[in-house]
């Protein structure tokens, strides 16, 4: 990871210590992580700054779906898991996601968004071990995605998303 990356994951833990009233410094660090992002490319070449625009409001959000592809079993259950997610069934999204990334027909950005909706869907059932694992192969995969670096941070404290 580079130094941008390390600084926001360590500001993001302090962010989680403050509290609730660390909102403010949760904004600026969320504004200056975009900034860095904006352009910035990842190894397949593809810049990652529309994943970023996806969770402006939100680490806790899953998504975004990705565009239908009946053919391939692995996007097919990881838009179903989304679904079920916002739904509220966090138990049904959570299989429905490991299923996605189990088939292994995820490619390029959509296997570290898998990872981290998984981290995501962990850490609303209360399995932060598993979520810590999830977030981090998610953050090896993309390794400036903020809502990874966020979620991480609140595995290592055993907290769970509103």
């Amino acid at each position: 990871m580079n130094k941008a990356t390390l600084f926001l994951q360590g500001s993001a833990r302090r962010w989680l210590d403050v509290g609730r009233h660390g909102s403010l410094l949760f904004a600026a660090l969320l504004g200056m992580a975009l900034a860095l992002q904006v352009g910035s490319a990842n190894a397949a070449g593809t810049t990652t700054a529309s994943l970023e625009q996806t969770y402006v409001s939100s680490a806790d959000l899953a998504g975004p779906a990705l565009p239908d592809d009946p053919s391939n079993e692995s996007v097919v259950a990881y838009n179903k898991s989304i679904q079920l997610y916002q739904e509220r069934e966090y138990e049904a999204a959570l299989e429905t996601m490991r299923a996605a990334v189990r088939a292994r027909g995820l490619v390029d950005d959509s296997t570290g968004l898998a990872y981290s909706n998984l981290c995501l869907m962990y850490l609303r059932v209360g399995k932060f071990l598993n979520a810590e694992a999830a977030c981090t192969r998610a953050l090896m995969l993309l390794p400036n995605y903020i809502p990874a670096v966020l979620n991480l941070a609140r595995a290592e404290r055993r907290e769970s998303p509103e």
